[in-house]
């Protein structure tokens, strides 16, 4: 047992070695997931006994521990399924962002393999006042019903599921107790709702489970897609008994491995879990609180004022919902998620920070170890067919064409692409800062000499004294300056997409943005952003320079840090100015376009972390949509500059581009900890092999060799006496595909293209091949870590050559001021993190002892 002991020690030191910190840092790359995979696999054949065959007798005591080991880690090394607990959910009840974004990513983690259920109110009747919208993506009534006793009341919601883009969607109906999103209800109503909502949630998953476990159907006989034909309009692919089928095969995966809890009206959901409401049924159960608004006035705070604590309704212990510090008494859902979830998290690092430090209930955050933090994202392959969409519907094909159409739709105007247009499109409230727009449209109108046109689109609460003043504003400005201004306080605004493309600017002058989503569907069609220094848009929002010398190749907006009229006025004005430089403007519109952070990336970050919560492998088994979206952003650089549209569902992208193409390596200079793919009895571990590493669009390639504490390398490829500038990085230098709309550049049958660099004086040239992507071509060349610029040769017989620039990379002036293609070689060091060096020799050691064949199992 001593030896078992140490042999599966070292194992598991490997195993986290491999993954590079996939357990404790904030994100989980497809190479990590590949790595888990791979570490699961090997552990389900030990603990098979696959890897035990023809063992000698006297290991037969080392056989049984391992073999027991290795099932307990396979038992439990993998998430089974994730529920998320959320009060407004996509197109069905969005009212801000956090819709949005739960959306997203759902959708994203589904992708990555894992059962997703969504529970969310059906309320009474959407945002445009209908009363069965659900009824259209085919979420049907199950014929069941869910009961909960809250206070001395009994309520019982109707079960209504269905399966949307690949995610489980339950919704609880009630009219009575959710007739609307976010109704105005007295203290007592709205802690009832919380309540009811907390309950039904975990009942439901209950009940559920109880159903699959005496085989029955989710759909009760006479309910559901199988008791009547598919709705009119229905766009759900699967036949009716193919809907049920997929259904069932969420079976066994109810009670969930985690429970994500969105904001404070599902605040009450992991207390009830966790205080005994539902016995030991969720023992098993991570709950991970997810922050988005952590502004005071949206943490749900009820004032009951006279009726006390309300404990007789919520049922949960005191010291959980109310701070006995505070000299008003507050029932607080969100710091009674805060102190029963296991983690917490939110969706931006900056806004992590700022909580940290400047919160009312920062002294309960900081008790987490590790909160979560990612910024938010969107998924780029369905925002973009909704913007091929307009083409059919609208005749629009382009930016130009869209703003077209807004100019002659909202300002009777022909069209004319001088006049710069400003969009704004969300609620009209005081932390989307609509009052600073509306205030700024008259000193730009004097600036432009009456030229700038500004579309508002958004519904103001004429209840409140903030919106009755800004729809005041805007009934104003839109009378006084019809051909310039178009605002409706009153209107429910449909054309966003459209704006997304057509409008030259977004305005987003957020008093507070956690996250935001928003600039992310304005950078997806290529639209800079202005935006106050907050948040999540502190993160994204990136100051563009027009004069920058290199050209800015970061830049994607203009920012102002002052919430001040004049500082937000002054970030306009440089906007305007790039607009009035063709070329600038035509830059910082790229940069837009590149800096949209992909749905894939949020999700396998936020994946990660519910697995390291669990501590189980990050294991992905990425659906065939996923590694189809994978394999399109990954050419997306290339066949953009091939003037291709990525996201064209008629282009086929071949899976096999992989998700290191067109990325900047991370930790991808060496083999991971010496790990080998397999060793004979008496092999040596070969060395490892420096992987080329591709430059990113910001044109740097980063090496990182992993040190271990005796000075040695991990893997050994390279002396460790070798000082960074003298070590050779492999590069892989990748260019466009045939097409002259971009200068894209590949080899044909009668000519051939080679990339000549200053790493060599300009001296020798290096042919180039066919390259990741059909119709790419690419190189390796070695470099040392340096600066570089470098052009492409095309040689065509009988022709003189030509030296031309890939506008798809980044791009530089040389001293006589000539355009050249950059690149920066950057190498870096890291410390082996502990135990690295430890595992690597005592597996080592193990092999040599006579337990080959069990480790070979978890190595290979």
């Amino acid at each position: 047992p001593a030896v078992a002991a140490v042999v599966c020690r070292a194992a598991l030191w490997h195993a986290a070695a491999a993954l590079d910190g996939g357990w404790v840092d904030d994100s989980v790359g497809p190479r990590n997931g590949s790595a888990s995979a791979v570490v699961l696999a090997a552990l389900a054949r030990v603990a098979a006994g696959e890897a035990t065959d023809g063992a000698p007798a006297s290991l037969a005591s080392l056989d049984a521990a391992v073999t027991a080991f290795a099932r307990l880690m396979a038992n439990g090394a993998s998430l089974s399924s994730v529920a998320f607990a959320t009060p407004e959910l996509g197109k069905f009840s969005t009212v801000g962002g956090l819709g949005v974004m739960v959306d997203e990513l759902t959708i994203g983690v589904g992708r990555l393999g894992v059962p997703v259920t969504v529970i969310s109110p059906f309320y009474d009747r959407d945002k445009k006042g209908r009363p069965d919208y659900l009824r259209q993506d085919r979420i049907l009534f199950t014929g069941r019903v869910v009961t909960v006793r809250v206070g001395p009341r009994v309520v019982r919601l109707g079960l209504h599921a269905g399966l949307v883009r690949g995610v489980r969607l339950l919704f609880l109906h009630n009219a009575d107790v959710f007739p609307s999103p976010y109704p105005n209800l007295d203290a007592e109503g709205q802690t009832a709702q919380l309540a009811i909502f907390g309950k039904a949630f975990l009942q439901t998953l209950c009940d559920v489970a109880a159903a699959e476990s005496r085989g029955e159907q989710l759909f009760l006989p006479g309910y559901g897609p199988l008791a009547e034909d598919a709705p009119a309009g229905c766009s759900a692919p699967l036949s009716n008994a193919g809907l049920v089928e997929a259904l069932q095969a969420f079976s066994g995966h109810t009670r969930p491995s985690c429970v994500v809890t969105n904001d404070w009206f599902t605040g009450l959901v992991p207390a009830y879990a966790r205080k005994g409401h539902f016995g030991r049924w969720f023992d098993g159960t991570d709950f991970l609180h997810i922050c988005h608004n952590l502004d005071p006035s949206y943490e749900g705070r009820i004032y009951p004022g006279e009726k006390g604590s309300l404990e007789w309704l919520h049922e949960l212990p005191r010291e959980t919902l109310i701070d006995p510090t505070w000299s008003t008494l507050v029932v607080n859902p969100t710091r009674c998620a805060l102190l029963t979830s296991d983690s917490w998290s939110t969706v931006s690092r900056s806004y992590r920070a700022d909580l940290l430090t400047a919160s009312p209930l920062n002294h309960i955050l900081r008790t987490a170890p590790h909160p979560f933090a990612h910024p938010n994202g969107i998924d780029i392959g369905h925002r973009t067919r909704q913007l091929r969409a307009l083409g059919p519907k609208h005749g629009i094909r382009s930016h130009a064409d869209a703003k077209f159409f807004l100019q002659r739709k909202y300002f009777g105007t022909g069209a004319d692409d001088s006049r710069p247009l400003f969009g704004f499109v969300g609620r009209v409230t005081a932390q989307k800062g609509v009052h600073l727009i509306l205030a700024a449209v008259e000193p730009i109108l004097a600036h432009t000499g009456g030229r700038a046109q500004f579309i508002i689109g958004g519904m103001a609460s004429l209840t409140d004294a903030y919106g009755q003043a800004c729809a005041d504003q805007m009934y104003r400005l839109a009378r006084a300056y019809p051909h310039n201004v178009w605002a409706d306080p009153t209107a429910f605004f449909t054309d966003g997409v459209a704006v997304n493309l057509g409008c030259d600017f977004c305005l987003m002058p957020s008093m507070f943005e956690p996250g935001g989503i928003v600039q992310h569907e304005f950078f997806v069609a290529g639209t800079p952003v202005v935006a106050f220094k907050t948040g999540g848009l502190k993160d994204s929002v990136i100051e563009f320079s027009a004069t920058a010398s290199p050209p800015d190749t970061t830049g994607n907006g203009f920012t102002f840090e002052r919430y001040e009229l004049d500082d937000f006025v002054a970030a306009i004005r440089r906007a305007l100015a790039a607009f009035q430089d063709p070329a600038a403007y035509a830059r910082c519109r790229r940069n837009a376009l590149g800096s949209v952070m992909p749905l894939s990336t949020v999700s396998t970050a936020w994946f990660g972390e519910l697995c390291r919560m669990r501590r189980s492998l990050p294991v992905i088994h990425p659906t065939a949509e996923a590694a189809d979206q994978e394999a399109r952003q990954a050419a997306a650089p290339v066949l953009r500059a091939a003037g291709v549209d990525p996201f064209d569902d008629a282009i086929s992208v071949p899976a096999a581009i992989g998700a290191g193409f067109g990325a900047v390596a991370d930790d991808a200079g060496l083999s991971r900890a010496g790990s080998t793919a397999s060793m004979g009895e008496d092999a040596e571990a070969p060395p490892a092999k420096l992987a080329p590493v591709t430059p990113g669009a910001s044109g740097t390639a980063e090496l990182v060799i992993v040190e271990a504490r005796d000075g040695t390398l991990a893997g050994g490829a390279i002396d460790p006496s070798t000082p960074d500038h003298e070590v050779l990085v492999p590069v892989r230098i990748v260019s466009g595909a045939p097409g002259a709309p971009a200068n894209a550049i590949a080899p044909n049958k009668a000519s051939t293209v080679s990339v000549c660099g200053s790493w060599d004086g300009w001296s020798a040239r290096t042919p180039l091949s066919a390259g990741p992507v059909p119709g790419t071509v690419a190189a390796t060349v070695h470099l040392r870590a340096g600066r570089y610029q470098y052009k492409l040769v095309i040689s065509t017989p009988g022709a003189p050559d030509s030296w031309v620039v890939d506008p798809a990379c980044a791009i530089a002036l040389d001293g006589a001021g000539i355009e050249n293609n950059s690149l920066t070689v950057a190498v870096r060091r890291r410390a082996a993190r502990q135990g690295e060096a430890e595992a690597s020799a005592a597996i080592m050691q193990a092999l040599a002892g006579g337990v080959a064949p069990h480790m070979r199992a978890l190595l290979a």
